[in-house]
């Protein structure tokens, strides 16, 4: 999985809950403060393999705070984070058991152990070789020059 984030665009204030559900994988990873993740224990050993496996995290009490002031995490400004704050979206507010949490995003990032249908390789002359290992035609794709090929 990328790494989500979640931006609200709000002109009022109000409280909203959050739930992500995440096939054939586990979150790894997520800010501010969660009040509930599953599957819970070890996420990379049974969770992360069991057949069916499904992850979620929920946010249950969120303030959209258009007018809130902007009290959110400070530190580094070169950590690849800091950026993720440069948005015009709504400020949101997250009640936790240890106080609240401000931020401008909800984010979480996870791992999965899907197939993906393609396949790239470097042969022994040194090209790319792509191969489609998937039900559905891919019409088009890139050769190594970034020309798009069919």
């Amino acid at each position: 999985m990328e790494t989500p984030v979640l931006y609200f665009y709000d002109s009022r204030e109000e409280a909203v809950s959050v739930q992500v559900a995440f096939a054939n994988g586990v979150i790894t990873e997520w800010y501010p403060h969660a009040n509930r993740v599953e599957p819970a224990g070890d996420l990379y050993g049974e969770n992360l393999h069991k057949a069916g496996a499904s992850a979620r995290i929920a946010w249950d009490s969120v303030t959209l705070a258009p007018n809130g002031r902007a009290d959110f995490p400070t530190g580094d400004r070169n950590n690849h984070y800091f950026a993720a704050r440069m948005t015009s979206s709504t400020p949101v507010r997250v009640k936790t058991a240890s106080g609240d949490q401000q931020e401008k995003f909800l984010f979480y990032r996870g791992v999965s152990t899907f197939s993906v249908p393609l396949s790239a390789t470097l042969d022994a002359a040194g090209k790319l070789r792509i191969k489609n290992h998937g039900d559905q035609e891919i019409p088009t794709t890139f050769s190594s020059s970034g020309a798009a090929r069919k």
